[in-house]
């Protein structure tokens, strides 16, 4: 999506749920606030994710959990990137807290590292990153060095090929 085009999509995208809120999941939701994030709406992300959540937990007594695996890392990630952002260090550790790394990302496992690892940093935590760092580096193993190099910048240092385990 082009940056200069969010406003509008956003508009879109929020009387599209107005119109049908019962059917949208915690997916769709998490990507109004993913969306309302990158175009610098952080109030509203946490918005869109609060409902996500609320969505996630109804959903999950309706129908099997499995269907719902990794969407509760999915809005957990976003909120994380908005405490990023914002510089909030009580909040990147709570939501790290919450993560369970166990679970899918539902193909956003490069961002999640990204985010993990520079909270963590703002947070003091090398002993946290030292534990996830294997699960990490399983989640890259198949990825080419410039993949990773461009995905985590020069938080690639952190992993093999460039960091010794």
């Amino acid at each position: 999506m082009n940056r200069r085009n969010y406003g509008e999509a956003l508009d879109v995208f929020e009387k599209a749920y107005a119109l049908a809120p019962d059917y949208h999941m915690p997916t769709h939701l998490n990507n109004l606030a993913y969306a309302n994030f990158i175009s610098g709406d952080c109030a509203a992300a946490i918005r869109w994710c609060d409902l996500a959540t609320q969505v996630l937990e109804t959903r999950s007594k309706e129908w099997p959990k499995e269907y719902f695996v990794g969407d509760s890392n999915v809005i957990l990630l976003t909120r994380l990137l908005v405490a990023l952002s914002q510089e909030d260090e009580v909040a990147m550790q709570a939501i790290i807290d919450q993560i369970n790394f166990r679970d899918p990302f539902a193909g956003r496992e490069m961002i999640a590292i990204a985010a993990v690892t520079q909270a963590l940093q703002a947070t003091d935590r090398p002993r946290a990153f030292a534990a996830l760092r294997p699960t990490f580096e399983s989640w890259i193993s198949d990825l080419d060095s410039a993949t990773i190099a461009e995905d985590l910048g020069a938080n690639c240092h952190l992993f093999a090929p460039w960091h010794p385990a």
